[in-house]
């Protein structure tokens, strides 16, 4: 876990911190061996909030695509709101979605379409429904 909290250590100090190649092999090598055990807060946010179970190893493909995210999940502080919608539009990102998750004040029509969207792509990638 060292290389992560290196990288969230830095990146309080420096918002635009990026770490080099060798930073970057070091905390996806850590990602790699997330459990579920480590990631619970995460999967605690996708239960509760979007009522999904989502597989660890998207969880660890979502971290390894933003550390920031996986700085996030040790520090738990994943569940802040602001963080929440990152990560949601993290996986929706990796199913292949380019739209947000609806607000109260998105359209039905929107609101439907993206369900409707929303659950196929679920099934193509194991997410189930709680």
């Amino acid at each position: 876990m060292n290389a992560l909290v290196n990288y969230y250590e830095k990146s309080i100090e420096d918002f635009d911190y990026v770490p080099n190649a060798n930073e970057s092999e070091k905390i996806i090598s850590v990602i790699e061996k997330l459990n579920e055990n480590d990631v619970s807060p995460t999967i605690e946010v996708f239960q509760k909030y979007y009522l999904i179970n989502v597989p660890l190893e998207i969880i660890r493909e979502i971290f390894k695509k933003n550390f920031a995210l996986a700085s996030e999940n040790m520090m738990q502080s994943i569940s802040d709101t602001f963080a929440r919608n990152l990560l949601m539009d993290a996986l929706l990102k990796h199913i292949g979605i380019n739209n947000h998750w609806p607000f109260l004040s998105s359209t039905e029509d929107y609101t439907n379409t993206f369900f409707h969207e929303f659950k196929e792509k679920c099934k193509q990638f194991n997410i189930s429904k709680i």
